[in-house]
């Protein structure tokens, strides 16, 4: 296995240019953006509300400490400065349409109820079966943006503001913090490495050696940046890569636990239960059936939304791999 370098950080700001009387932009208006199939070479961040409908294809979403599967229909809300990347399942190139929001300046001079939304702090993946409203609302946004009617500024001004209230609704279910660029800098390519390299048989002692650091030293920054153990992080990305390949391939369950990195059924089945709340069998025929009262529950699992558990046990070992 090749080693990833140690690096300083593997985070990056990528500042992103608004007119400061209407800060508000879609940069590929015309378009899809395509989201990455070949490895990542940094996560970045920015300094003003990053929100993107998925409109095809699958992948995953690496939003600060939480992890999350996507596909079409869906939409992402990353608030400024969290640190982010998606990418698109192997069989399931994804296409998006993004918006750049300073939602301060888009809300400064409304009443005071609405310039207060701007304190939202909601950041995550909505999905149409729990959130229908959402998608909609973006999507008329970015029609607004394209095709510049007349008046179109007041009516988007008011649709942001609109957005702002759904989102600030959803702060209580927010979960634990995500993680910052501050916090994530030092075990960053560490981070990125498992983005990268998650199928592949990893060691806490390979992970640590990434950020120059002891296996102890690794082990307490990471659990302090990402709220949860290198362990539980590498099993939640594996298990939401695991649920995109049931709801978009026919692969049996076991060539599907070993493409995603597992040696052992068992223990794929295992950390599937307990991460996405049932089997994978069940999982995949619930998807098929349209099984509204199981879907609605297994998405609002914590764990299934792409929650890190509180707390985890971690092996003593540092050259123990992940299993």
């Amino acid at each position: 296995m090749q080693m990833c370098p140690n690096l300083p950080s593997a985070v990056r700001a990528m500042p992103i240019a608004l007119d400061p009387a209407f800060p508000i932009h879609a940069p590929y208006i015309e378009r899809l953006h395509y989201s990455r199939q070949h490895q990542a070479d940094h996560l970045h961040y920015h300094h003003s509300w990053e929100i993107g409908v998925c409109l095809q294809g699958s992948g995953i979403f690496f939003i600060g400490s939480r992890v999350y599967h996507y596909t079409a229909g869906d939409v992402s809300v990353i608030a400024p400065e969290v640190v982010h990347i998606a990418q698109s399942d192997p069989e399931q190139i994804s296409g998006w349409k993004f918006l750049d929001i300073d939602l301060a300046g888009m809300l400064s001079g409304m009443p005071e109820e609405c310039a207060e939304l701007a304190g939202c702090t909601y950041t995550g993946v909505l999905r149409p079966e729990e959130h229908p409203l959402i998608a909609p609302l973006v999507m008329l946004i970015l029609e607004e943006l394209r095709y510049a009617r007349p008046h179109s500024q007041a009516l988007i001004r008011l649709k942001v503001a609109e957005l702002a209230l759904h989102l600030d609704r959803l702060k209580n279910h927010r979960g634990s913090l995500p993680a910052l660029p501050d916090t994530l800098d030092e075990i960053s390519p560490a981070v990125l490495y498992i983005v990268n390299h998650y199928q592949e048989n990893l060691t806490l002692a390979q992970l640590a050696a990434m950020c120059s650091k002891s296996v102890s030293s690794f082990r307490r920054s990471f659990s302090q940046a990402m709220h949860t153990t290198p362990f539980e992080y590498l099993y939640h990305v594996r298990i939401k890569a695991a649920i995109n390949l049931l709801q978009t391939t026919r692969l049996p369950v076991s060539d599907i636990a070993s493409r995603v990195g597992y040696q052992s059924l068992s223990s794929f089945n295992r950390h599937f239960l307990r991460i996405a709340g049932t089997s994978p069998l069940n999982y995949r025929r619930q998807r098929e059936s349209g099984l509204d009262s199981a879907e609605a529950a297994l998405l609002q699992s914590p764990e299934a939304q792409g929650y890190s558990p509180a707390e985890c046990i971690l092996s003593a070992s540092g050259q123990q791999s992940f299993p």
